[in-house]
């Protein structure tokens, strides 16, 4: 994972799919799949990699109380998750869609419809949502009051794919292996200097 820095917290690293398709959410030790990795996929097939060699082994779901923490991480405020339109939280959700990925664009509005793990009913899973309104003129939204959706639809509605919210709860190795190295090296280089 070759890391840039991004947001006060947030870093963004390279994996098997991709440059820039992880974020490492550095206060809660996630490190999150880029959504538009699982376009237009269901629920159960994005589920169905989640085993041993499969496509994303490794990640798993999201809930929702994961997703509101990481939308704070990115500078929306909690209260500000009401799926109604906010002016102060552009910044936000350009950097939303721009590290997390951006779903489909439609009449000037930059949107994100991504999935969570957590359901309301057999079948059915939540659905969070995160996007521009008129291109940014008329504002920036997002809903953390959740819609459902099937295990098998690959579309939110008419107007975008469904993605994913996928999490790896310990982030890839090479990040911590070359912070490792480093300690390993500074340690060597004092014992070098008492001598």
């Amino acid at each position: 994972m070759a890391v840039t820095p991004a947001q006060a917290s947030l870093v963004l690293g390279n994996s098997s799919f991709g440059t820039n398709t992880l974020v490492y959410d550095t206060s809660t030790g996630l490190t999150w799949l880029k959504t538009t990795v699982t376009s237009g996929m269901s629920y159960n097939t994005v589920a169905s990699g989640f085993g041993v060699g499969g496509t994303y082994h490794g990640y798993r779901y999201a809930t929702v109380a994961e997703a509101q923490s990481l939308f704070v991480d990115f500078g929306v405020p909690s209260n500000e998750m009401d799926g109604t339109v906010h002016a102060n939280i552009a910044g936000a959700v350009s950097s939303m869609l721009s590290m997390l990925g951006q779903g489909d664009t439609v009449n000037l509005t930059a949107e994100t419809y991504a999935l969570t793990g957590d359901s309301v009913s057999a079948g059915t899973h939540q659905l969070l949502y995160y996007a521009t309104v008129n291109n940014g003129a008329g504002g920036f939204v997002i809903g953390t009051v959740p819609g459902t959706i099937g295990d098998t639809q690959t579309n939110a509605n008419v107007w975008g794919p469904v993605t994913s919210l996928l999490v790896q709860d310990v982030p890839e190795p090479t990040p911590l292996a070359i912070l490792g190295v480093g300690l390993v090296g500074l340690a060597g280089f004092k014992a070098r200097s008492r001598r």
